[in-house]
């Protein structure tokens, strides 16, 4: 029995279509494209239109190619002080973080370039060390771009993980939205409900509520 060829692709879709290298083989999309996906991340950081539609059009761009970007996050912190009312002190923070290039879509709350992603094979379910794409529109206050992304199939964790993340920023609407969704164990519900509750959130509580938490106890 003939031992296969390691390097030779799985599949036979890993293969372009029409395309060579320069000394005339074929081209796999599972050895190419890593530049021109770090391109492609760059030009939506920077807001670059024409890199982002060049990047888009070219057949080896891989849409769940990890990079990294230097991301601003607005940060309030309290100030206590004695015999004097609290201060509150806001500014910002840049830190170094490994992204998809979804995740500064809805970083930047850009709707319709997530439709595209979307539709061109961007995972919605993609796990970073920022958490799910669910959790980014959570903490950066995008409904809109939440209900596209559990419309298009988020993973039960994904929206698991962004209710908890709602439930500690105080998120109404987004709780709702959530809860009303078939995706949230019991277990998750009830810890938002505590989270809610330490948190004194009492909006959040009533919709919480409102779904029935409770009415999710086996009988």
């Amino acid at each position: 029995m003939a031992i296969p060829n390691s390097s030779a692709p799985l599949l036979d879709d890993d293969i372009v279509r029409g395309s060579i290298d320069f000394k005339g083989r074929p081209v796999y999309r599972s050895r190419s494209g890593c530049w021109k996906s770090a391109f492609f991340i760059i030009g939506t950081f920077r807001g670059s239109g024409g890199l982002r539609a060049e990047c888009l059009a070219d057949p080896f761009i891989d849409v769940k190619y990890v990079g990294a970007v230097c991301l601003k996050v607005h940060k309030t912190d309290l100030i206590l002080l004695e015999e004097s009312l609290t201060n509150i002190r806001v500014y910002y923070e840049e830190f170094r973080t490994d992204v998809i290039t979804l995740f500064i879509v809805i970083h930047n709350g850009n709707v319709a370039l997530e439709t595209k992603l979307l539709s061109v094979g961007a995972d919605v379910s993609q796990q970073l060390f920022k958490g799910f794409a669910t959790t980014e529109a959570v903490r950066d206050g995008h409904l809109e771009i939440l209900e596209i992304l559990v419309k298009d199939g988020a993973s039960q964790p994904a929206c698991e993980e962004a209710l908890l993340e709602a439930s500690f920023h105080g998120q109404e609407k987004f709780v709702e939205m959530l809860m009303g969704s078939d995706l949230i164990r019991l277990h998750i519900a009830i810890h938002a409900l505590i989270i809610a509750s330490c948190r004194g959130f009492v909006d959040l509580l009533d919709a919480l509520l409102k779904v029935k938490v409770y009415s999710r106890w086996p009988m």
